[in-house]
């Protein structure tokens, strides 16, 4: 399904989440301008100035840039620095809903560095002014990278922002950017993590009764449900948020639930009411400047006319719903490029391809899915999903340490209390012996004074029994002291192992998340790119008025996709068993000139294929004299030559690709084969990771190599198994040499023929 609906959505959050009234009348504005006229005092204009713009900025976003920019030029002259990162941030809102986003990035980056001034002020209420403005602007610079499909610079941001919010205690700007981050999760289909931040937000906006923050999380929680199928669930949660944009007559969101709910009746095949809701939110957006929700509806209304056109039976109407979804999405397609929309740019390409190889005009049908294809390659790339979710375990990381903090600190705490505790044992045994030497000294004072014998004697034997009974107590304090010290070892010993058992459990768990991430998003897309291929270009074949050159051409693609699919499922396949100990090694005596030769068969056919017909592949085989028994397996040795030959033809534009073998050692004990390339070459960390699975290496954002990273990987586990070794030599742009080592025998001359 279509996700173009997310722009608008954001736009509609991050523009009400702020701490002004956005939702005044009409009197209010008149209000406002009779104020404006009446103010002397310059500081005064320029409070009246900032609330003319907000109150203008959604219906008439031209007039509130003209009282922004009249305010910051007043500011200016006064230095009222803390009203000029208001209007600077007021005017990267405006230009940022009215698609401007390099104005805007600029505007916010202005207001960053006016309140960054303010929070290094002594004065504690500027200090929160300066942060709470910087965490607006951060909010505001991820709405923008959001827009365009930065998602990565977007997570970034809305972070930043948690922090300072967190800080504050400010719960409405961490409601905000719970929602926005619940969002971003939502593109990447990850609806547990998406619905777990709305309802985050929900909880927030229903304690501060924020009605247009709570009318945002009801809506982004409908797409969740309809996303699953969950109808209900949907349109009570689409009206819910309709009810409330009503009630504050905020004219935008009234216009994302009536597109939104056209969405549900389209899915829901009520296709009536689907272009009934679709044509109602179009004409809102048009009267309010919205290019992004204009941009939208247009998709949205392509879209529905195409499913329209291929569900009638009449020729002509069928033609009509063509011709009007061809309309609607070169318009789409003109505003996404003006406002730089890659994604509703990415749909307009898709939507026009449909409606021409509907009216017969496949040629120029083909064209636009190439373009299609090529900008959505080129967003879904599986670098951007994995620094999302880096992001993301970063961010959950950092909590966790300082909940590991705090138990540390628990910890020395109870150390202390130990410590005092040994201490007053110390302060005992002193006051002890204190005692007994004083005891002691007293009775010897006594038996002096003491003339009878018989009763020194009584005295000597009663002294004697309390000396004992003092011995006693002695040692059951110092076996009491002993148990503590245990006790003490003990807990300590007991700490540092759930310390440890805790790291290890914690890197397992973020690991084995690592994996299924990677593995999921890889194959999602790797398998999904060609699949959608074949079934494309199958349908297009069934045309009876393709050009056999067309219909050659069209055939072509579908084999390099079948091709590509079947390479995908194979690397799966013998991954899963290398994983599982389920790998036979069939091992037996091999001809590695006949191995040679059909390589270069296969990859000098391919190159032309690749439209690198230009590189030179060469064969080296330095062992066609010599006499030698090589005995493995024949075939995991092409797989693991054809991987590497195939991989350095991918990364090479020109020059030359080279593999061949030779003897390892002295002791002839050793068989090194290698492939050589003049491609792009491996800095030293990628050289650290090339064996990893699903590493992929695309420097050129511009140019993407397919595949799933699983080949070098492959390779290396299946060497290893023959009883050799795999490694890489290489230099940033200076080409790679790959090489592996195989065990091997020679003949001894009696068995030479």
């Amino acid at each position: 399904m279509r996700k173009n609906i997310l722009f608008l959505i954001f736009t509609f959050v991050l523009f009400h989440y702020s701490n002004n009234d956005l939702f005044s009348q009409k009197s209010r504005t008149d209000s406002l301008y009779i104020e404006l006229q009446k103010a002397k005092e310059d500081t005064n204009k320029v409070n009246i100035l900032i609330d003319f713009s907000l109150e203008l900025q959604h219906s008439y976003p031209d007039s509130s840039i003209y009282y922004v920019e009249k305010g910051l030029s007043l500011a200016k002259k006064l230095n009222y620095k803390k009203r000029e990162a208001y209007l600077f941030n007021n005017l990267g809102n405006i230009n940022r809903n009215l698609g401007h986003y390099d104005r805007a990035i600029s505007s916010y980056q202005n207001a960053i560095e006016i309140f960054t001034e303010l929070t290094k002020s002594p004065n504690v209420y500027l200090n929160s002014i300066g942060k709470r403005g910087i965490a607006n602007s951060y909010k505001g610079l991820g709405a923008v990278a959001y827009m365009q499909g930065n998602y990565n610079i977007a997570i970034n941001y809305y972070q930043k922002a948690i922090r300072i919010f967190e800080e504050l205690d400010n719960m409405n700007g961490m409601a905000s950017c719970y929602n926005n981050i619940g969002m971003v999760h939502w593109k990447q289909d990850n609806y547990d993590r998406a619905i777990e931040y709305y309802k985050k937000a929900l909880v927030i906006n229903e304690k501060n009764d924020r009605k247009i923050g709570m009318a945002a999380c009801y809506n982004n929680i409908a797409i969740i449900y309809k996303s699953l199928r969950k109808y209900k669930l949907a349109i009570n949660h689409y009206q819910k948020s309709l009810a409330i944009c009503e009630e504050l007559g905020h004219q935008k969101g009234i216009a994302v639930c009536f597109n939104n709910i056209g969405k549900l009746y389209e899915e829901q095949k009520k296709y009536s009411s689907a272009l009934n809701y679709y044509q109602r939110a179009l004409n809102l957006r048009r009267q309010i400047g919205d290019k992004n929700g204009i941009a939208s509806s247009l998709g949205s209304l392509a879209d529905l006319n195409i499913t329209l056109a291929e569900l009638s039976d009449n020729n002509e109407e069928k033609y009509e719903k063509y011709v009007k979804a061809f309309n609607h999405a070169t318009e789409d397609l003109k505003i996404a490029k003006k406002i730089g929309a890659l994604f509703l740019e990415m749909e307009a390409y898709n939507f026009i391809s449909e409606s021409l190889a509907g009216l017969r005009k496949f040629e120029e049908s083909l064209n636009y899915y190439k373009l299609h294809v090529e900008l959505k390659d080129s967003l879904f790339n599986k670098e951007r999903n994995e620094q999302i979710e880096e992001m993301e375990v970063k961010y959950q990381t950092e909590k966790k340490q300082l909940e590991i903090g705090n138990l540390e600190k628990e910890n020395l705490l109870k150390a202390v209390k130990l410590e005092k505790m040994q201490i007053r044992q110390i302060l005992s045994y002193g006051i002890i012996f204190v005692s007994v030497f004083i005891i002691i000294l007293l009775i010897i004072i006594r038996n002096k004074l003491r003339k009878k014998n018989s009763t020194i004697f009584e005295q000597n034997e009663t002294i004697t029994i309390q000396y004992q009974e003092i011995l006693s107590q002695n040692e059951e304090i110092l076996t009491q002291k002993e148990e503590l010290e245990k006790h003490q070892n003990h807990l300590e010993k007991l700490v540092t192992e759930r310390t440890k058992e805790l790291e290890i459990a914690k890197e397992k768990a973020e690991e084995s998340d690592r994996l299924k991430t990677a593995f999921l998003a890889n194959m999602s897309h790797e398998i999904r790119t060609p699949m959608n291929a074949i079934i494309g270009f199958t349908d297009l074949l069934n045309d009876s008025e393709l050009t056999d050159e067309t219909k050659v051409e069209l055939t072509g693609l579908i084999n390099h996709n079948s091709d590509t699919l079947l390479h995908l499922i194979d690397d799966i396949i013998d991954l899963s068993k290398i994983e599982s100990g389920q790998l036979k090694i069939d091992k037996r005596e091999c001809n590695i000139d006949k191995i040679f030769n059909l390589l270069f068969e296969i990859f000098n056919e391919r190159k032309n294929i690749l439209s690198k017909s230009k590189i030179n592949i060469i064969v080296n085989n330095k062992l066609k004299n010599e006499q030698f028994k090589l005995v493995t397996d024949h075939i995991r040795l092409q797989q693991i030559l054809s991987n590497l030959i195939d991989n350095a033809l991918k990364f090479t534009e020109k020059g030359f690709v080279e593999y061949g073998c030779f003897f390892s050692d002295k002791n002839d004990q050793e068989l090194t084969f290698y492939v050589k390339d003049t491609g792009i070459g491996l800095s030293p960390d990628q050289q650290v990771q090339i064996f990893n699975r699903f590493y992929k290496t695309e420097e050129d954002k511009r140019k993407l190599y397919r595949g799933a990273g699983l080949g070098l990987s492959i390779s290396k586990k299946l060497t290893e198994l023959l009883g050799g070794k795999l490694w890489v030599e290489s230099e940033k742009d200076m080409g790679s040499v790959f090489y592996f080592t195989l065990p091997f025998t020679k003949l001894a001359k009696n068995e030479v023929k």
